[in-house]
C-alpha cells in the first residue's frame, strides 16, 4: 500500500483559513500525524464488526433460551433453604448409623470370623459325604419301616396303655382292700396280745405283792 507524504504546512494554512488560530491548527495537525503512526491492523474492519454483532445477537438469543432451564433467584433461595433443612435432618439421622471407623472395624472382624469359619469348615463333611450320608440314612429308614411292621401300631399302644391303667387301678383298689384287712387283723392281734400280757402281769404280780405284804406283816408281828 502506497503511503502519501503528509504536508503539515499546507494543512496548518488551510485550518487557519477556516477560522482556527495558529496554535489550534498545529495541535490538530500534530494529532493527525500521531494517528497516522498507529497500527491499524489491530483494528476490526466493518465486516468483522458486523459479523461480531450478528454472532452476539445469536449467542444472546441462545442464552435467553437456555436461561429458561435455570432457576430464578427465588427458586434458588427456596432450594438452598430446603437443602439446608434436609442436610440438618440427615445429620440427625446419621447419628444412628455407624462411623467410618466402626465400619472398618466391623469389616476387619468379619474377615477374621470368615477366616476362622473357613478353618473350622475343614472339620465338617464335604458335599459328597453329605450325599452318601443322606443315601445311607434313606436306606436305614426304609429298613426300619419294614421292621416297624413287626411292632404294635399307635392304636394298639393306646389300647394297651388304657388296659394297663385299668389293671393298675384295679390292683391299687385290691391292694387297698387287702391292706385294710391286714391292718384290722394286726390291730386285733395287738389288742389280744396286750390283753394277754395284762392278764399275765396280773397273774404274776398280784401274788408277789401278796407275798411281800405277808413278809412285812410277819416282821411287824413276830419280830
Amino acid at each position: 500500500m502506497e503511503v502519501k507524504a503528509f504536508d503539515t504546512h499546507k494543512y496548518i494554512k488551510e485550518l487557519q483559513s477556516s477560522g482556527f488560530d495558529e496554535n489550534q491548527a498545529e495541535v490538530i495537525v500534530k494529532s493527525l500525524l500521531e494517528s497516522r503512526e498507529y497500527d491499524f491492523s489491530k483494528l476490526a474492519t466493518r465486516e468483522q464488526v458486523s459479523n461480531l454483532e450478528k454472532n452476539s445477537k445469536e449467542q444472546h438469543f441462545s442464552l435467553d433460551k437456555q436461561m429458561i432451564k435455570f432457576a430464578t433467584k427465588e427458586q434458588i433461595t427456596n432450594l438452598e433453604k430446603n437443602t439446608k433443612e434436609q442436610i440438618s435432618s440427615l445429620e440427625k439421622q446419621m447419628i444412628k448409623f455407624a462411623t467410618k471407623e466402626q465400619i472398618t472395624n466391623l469389616e476387619k472382624n468379619t474377615k477374621e470370623q470368615i477366616s476362622s469359619l473357613e478353618k473350622q469348615m475343614i472339620k465338617f463333611a464335604t458335599k459328597e459325604q453329605i450325599i452318601n450320608l443322606e443315601k445311607n440314612t434313606k436306606e436305614q429308614i426304609s429298613s426300619l419301616e419294614k421292621q416297624m411292621i413287626k411292632f404294635a401300631t399307635k392304636e394298639q399302644i393306646t389300647n394297651l396303655e388304657k388296659n394297663t391303667k385299668e389293671q393298675i387301678s384295679s390292683l391299687e383298689k385290691s391292694m387297698n382292700d387287702k391292706f385294710l384287712s391286714f391292718k384290722e387283723n394286726i390291730d386285733t392281734k395287738i389288742r389280744s396280745n396286750c390283753q394277754e400280757v395284762q392278764n399275765n402281769i396280773i397273774k404274776w404280780v398280784v401274788p408277789l405283792i401278796a407275798i411281800q405284804m405277808l413278809a412285812v406283816f410277819y416282821k411287824i408281828f413276830f419280830s
